[in-house]
């Protein structure tokens, strides 16, 4: 990291919390393990851990819940889509097929929503 003050935790509630906030979104960013991010940042990665499940559900970024429209499926030549192998489907306006599967792994759905989340 390029800031010192990164480094040392800060004694206020709200300046702890941003202090964390900080060093999530550059793990986040880093592409590096927790591990491997604590280690090189000389944190603890139980207190690491503890603060990413104690934001996680204090999210400072609103939701947005958008429309979808349920159509069944259409075999007709105009409508170029195959049968949904898995548990739901969905079609983009602009032609993108997104799948869902029945055994779906919930933490990579989780990434991939905060992914499309920041676009």
């Amino acid at each position: 990291m390029q800031h010192d003050n990164i480094h040392r935790p800060p004694h206020s509630p709200a300046a702890k919390e941003k202090y964390w906030r900080t060093h999530l979104a550059a793990q986040e960013r880093s592409g590096l393990t927790l591990a491997e991010y604590c280690r090189r940042n000389r944190l603890s990665k139980t207190t690491f851990g503890w603060w990413k499940r104690k934001l996680k559900g204090n999210r400072s970024t609103p939701v947005t819940l958008v429309p979808v429209s349920i159509v069944p499926y259409q075999t007709s030549a105009s409508f170029k889509c195959q049968q949904p192998s898995s548990g739901v489907a969905m079609i983009t306006r602009d032609g993108c097929r997104i799948e869902i599967g029945i055994d779906f792994h919930p933490p990579t759905l989780e990434q991939v929503l905060r992914t499309l989340g920041r676009l």
